[in-house]
């Protein structure tokens, strides 16, 4: 809270306002409400600290407001700014639909619908900008009361270039390219007094908040990366925040979608350049380690997908799905020891070792940078298989598994078309876990190991 606080009154003061102490707090307290809910394990306080290191006053100012609304995840609009964004939207047949604002009665909210380019009836929805939408006009509604206008809608801007992974249009123009084009219609409507030059210094000054919003996705080290990418899940699946109670295939599914996401993005679109400024160096930088990153990202989710879906099978094959703490065994508590799948797998001498990625390797076997709650930060099956496989034969069998998890493939032949030596050391394995189903599984190795 106190760290709110000096960040927001050291960014006002830098722009020539002194605020009074008590509305700078409850600013910070505001903030701090409407994200700390328990659905959040990344968009959270701590991620606002860490991307505002070091920034400018507005860069400051709109990284501390930007993630204030994430209906997806708290499940709507926190009660404690609800009231500042309910005249932006009417709710009709489920849908939300953006309404009119009137400068002269609102001029905060005309200003924000402006620059976000949000007519009257468009629907409004997460994936086109609903969250970042609403954020902005609290941080608008609040930050006028002691901004001058011109301020107020650099702020705006840099929050509106944090709505992600936008594509260019059908005439080239990038999301800032347009972001430009509607903040110089606002300065011209509402009379702001910014100059040319200064609309494009604020637009410059948004894409450094969008680049810094996005900036693990450049992290130097692949472990660090996918740290916030798993930080991420519990966020999309609240079955993962159960920590201790989610099914394999629950699990799969979060693996499944994080996979696609991942696979379907364009470096160009995490860091987005104004025209010209395409070929700026620390950009094709940023864009290099984010192909990089997510190279490695997919080759690694895929060789787990590939290990959940040789324990979904054999779960299927033994009863149907199960808790993924019955299979793999709880997670490691220092009050109390219990078997755990991984120790009862055969070790894979390093002249037996089938060629792999030694990044891929090393992620699995010693982990992503950062511990969570859900899940174990090593993934010892997964790099058990990949060894012993090679990531050629893993890969292959990660997009057999999509056959099976799209039902076009049934579990048993799923098993049948995989290493019948490594199904029957898994199976064996898990017996020693999912003790209810021990008999089924050691049947079940034993087949395959006269297969």
């Amino acid at each position: 809270m106190d760290r709110l606080v000096e960040r927001l009154d050291g960014a006002l003061r830098a722009l020539g306002c002194e605020a009074e102490p008590a509305a700078v707090e409850s600013w910070g307290a505001l903030i701090r409400e409407a994200m700390q809910g328990k659905a959040r394990t990344f968009h959270t306080v701590e991620h606002l600290e860490e991307i505002s290191q070091d920034a400018g006053p507005v860069e400051t100012l709109a990284i501390l407001f930007h993630d204030l609304v994430y209906v997806q995840v708290d499940r709507g609009v926190h009660e404690t700014i609800a009231n500042m964004v309910a005249s932006a939207a009417d709710h009709c047949g489920g849908r939300l639909t953006a309404r009119a604002f009137d400068p002269a009665q609102d001029r905060p909210g005309a200003l924000v619908a402006l620059v976000f380019g949000v007519e009257p009836g468009r629907e409004l929805t997460p994936a086109t900008g609903l969250n970042e939408y609403f954020s902005a006009l609290v941080a608008a509604r609040l930050t006028a009361t002691v901004l001058w206008d011109r301020d107020v809608a650099r702020v705006v801007a840099c929050i509106e270039a944090t709505i992600p992974f936008r594509p260019a249009d059908e005439h080239g123009d990038s999301p800032l390219d347009r972001l430009a084009v509607r903040l110089a219609r606002a300065n011209r409507e509402l009379a702001l007094g910014l100059t040319d030059e200064e609309v494009a210094a604020a637009v410059d000054v948004a894409a450094e908040v969008s680049h810094r919003d996005l900036g693990n996705f450049a992290d130097p080290d692949p472990a660090c990366f996918l740290d916030h990418t798993w930080r991420l899940l519990p966020e999309s699946h609240e079955e993962l925040r159960r920590s201790r109670s989610y099914t394999i295939r629950q699990y799969r599914v979060s693996l499944q979608q994080s996979e696609a996401f991942l696979a379907g993005l364009d470096p160009e679109r995490i860091f987005s350049a104004v025209r010209g400024r395409e070929r700026d160096p620390r950009l094709l930088e940023w864009r290099g380690r984010a192909a990089r990153n997510l190279d490695v990202g997919v080759r690694y989710l895929r060789v787990k997908l590939f290990g959940t879906a040789l324990l979904e099978a054999l779960a299927e094959a033994t009863g149907g799905d199960a808790a993924m703490g019955l299979f793999m065994g709880d997670l490691p508590n220092p009050e109390r020891s219990a078997p755990r799948l991984e120790e009862q797998l055969p070790a894979v001498p390093e002249e037996r070792q089938a060629p792999h990625d030694p990044v891929v390797r090393g992620l699995l076997l010693y982990g992503r940078a950062g511990e969570t709650a859900f899940d174990l930060k090593t993934s010892p099956l997964s790099a058990h298989l990949y060894v012993r496989l090679g990531e050629a034969a893993v890969l292959a069998g990660a997009a057999r598994a999509r056959e099976l998890f799209a039902g076009r493939l049934d579990p048993a032949a799923f098993l049948a078309g995989a290493d019948a030596a490594c199904v029957a050391d898994v199976a064996e394995a898990a017996a020693r876990t999912a003790h209810p189903r021990e008999r089924l599984l050691l049947e079940l190795a034993a087949r395959f190991r006269t297969a």
